[in-house]
């Protein structure tokens, strides 16, 4: 499959998700993001998580290097998803909905 398995529910997500460690710093991220292609957790909009390039953030650096710069992250403390087209970003609807349709 192209993109990496996800849990049925969005609760399962955040329990799958909770204290797992960004894959560049080593860290617990504040704001974790999920890699929907490989998914490896990295840190966004971090200060100090940086990537390679010191002006771009770990998401834009995990996707130049996973998805040759295309990528799709699930932010799963804003049910959002980020789209990089690095260096460009963008923000999506969650895939998650709740039985009326809505995203969590």
């Amino acid at each position: 499959t192209p993109f990496a398995p996800l849990p049925e529910t969005y609760i399962e997500l955040l329990r799958k998700i909770h204290g797992v460690k960004c894959s560049g710093c080593g860290e617990r991220p504040s704001k974790p993001a999920l890699c929907l292609l490989c998914g490896t957790i990295v840190c966004m909009d971090s200060r100090t998580c940086k990537g390679t390039n010191r002006n771009e953030g770990r998401c834009t650096d995990h996707a130049r290097s996973c998805g040759a710069g295309q990528c799709l992250f699930l932010l799963p403390h804003y049910a959002l998803i980020l789209a990089v087209s690095a260096p460009q970003c963008g923000l999506w609807d969650c895939p998650y909905v709740d039985p009326n349709g809505e995203p969590n």
